[in-house]
């Protein structure tokens, strides 16, 4: 009886002397009302070790991108403190939140909860929310001009508002690129705290190609700051087909594939694979491959004939080369023919490339 008397002390007071050994003197915080416009909060939380070892906090995981920490790092001695600082951004964190800040440390309790807590006034919209991208002393609401699916007799739009945000008039001295594509600003001169707007045209009969345009176009200013400010352009460019009869689209030529998709699985970088799909004409007309390109220089798309009869079929041999690259690994082959009804086809090959 003694001898299980001593035992229980002495279970009792390791219990006792391990328990709670990281104590906060505080485990939330609310700011209440805080407006969005004036930046970060923070709120330290303070601790002390309250066992008989050194105290580390091991981690220390905020619930949000939102929040950013700043705490002790360095073992904290028995009775020594400790803090836990939490940082909230409020920026386009509008309303009511509530966010927690998961402690683990070597002690007792082993995990733990902070809550931080508030209700973020919305700033005034303005200037930098409807023309977020600033170029020097302007400010476009976008500088890409994505004119989207344009025929190759048509032209493509896309309008675009500039934003003088200086406090001197900004002259718009001209344009370069490529011909096949225009710049008509509204002024040529955008007074201070004004606004003008700026529309671009895609001539996809003066493109001449087929598939997708990507470039730069140069917007030149007497603007101080910038003189010179990128505009991005893209576009696809499709063959235009006049609207077929019933009768007509059963004897259109058509486009078909075995197969879209191709898994190389696991491969060094220093290898090159290759793979084919099988192209069939499943119409009653001719089939042209018009355009076959890829999205890579590192892979290469090789079609053995562009133009089939109806019922032939043809190899496109597809070569990808995955020097310097590492990982998982994606690229896209896309076909143009003279199918009315799915002139684009895109054919897709993945890797898992390893040194």
């Amino acid at each position: 009886m003694k001898h299980l008397l001593i035992t229980v002390l002495l279970l009792s007071s390791a219990l006792f002397t391990n328990s709670q050994t990281i104590v906060f003197d505080r485990t939330d915080h609310n700011w209440g009302t805080m407006h969005e416009e004036k930046g970060k909060v923070d709120a330290t939380f303070y601790f002390t070790n309250a066992g008989s070892t050194p105290l580390v906090l091991t981690q220390v995981i905020p619930s949000c991108g939102c929040t950013a920490t700043e705490y002790t790092t360095d073992s904290v001695k028995p009775n020594q403190s400790g803090f836990v600082k939490a940082i909230f951004d409020p920026d386009h964190k509008r309303g009511q939140f509530n966010k927690t800040i998961t402690i683990m440390s070597n002690g007792q309790p082993s995990v733990l909860l902070l809550s931080i807590a508030g209700n973020v006034i919305a700033r005034p919209k303005g200037p930098e929310d409807w023309y977020p991208t600033k170029l020097g002393g302007l400010r476009f609401n976008t500088n890409y001009f994505n004119f989207n699916t344009v025929k190759n007799n048509a032209k493509g739009s896309y309008t675009a508002t500039i934003y003088n945000e200086s406090e001197k008039t900004i002259h718009i001295l001209g344009f370069e690129g490529r011909s096949y594509c225009k710049f008509i600003p509204e002024k040529m001169e955008i007074g201070p705290k004004q606004a003008i707007k700026l529309s671009g045209e895609f001539d996809g009969k003066l493109y001449g190609d087929l598939g997708d345009d990507f470039q730069q176009w140069t917007m030149t200013t007497d603007d101080e700051e910038n003189p010179k400010k990128t505009i991005y352009v893209s576009a696809f460019v499709e063959q235009y087909f006049p609207k077929l009869s019933k009768k007509d689209s059963l004897l259109a030529p058509h486009i078909y594939f075995i197969k879209t998709k191709h898994d190389f699985g696991l491969i060094k970088d220093s290898s090159k694979v290759t793979t084919v799909f099988h192209c069939k004409n499943i119409g009653k007309k001719n089939l042209e491959l018009l355009r076959v390109k890829s999205s890579c220089g590192c892979t290469l798309g090789q079609p053995d004939k562009t133009l089939l009869k109806p019922g032939e079929s043809t190899n496109i041999t597809v070569t990808y080369t995955p020097a310097g690259r590492e990982g998982e690994d994606e690229k896209t082959i896309t076909i143009i023919s003279n199918d009315p009804y799915n002139q684009t086809m895109v054919l897709k090959i993945t890797a898992s490339v390893r040194k």
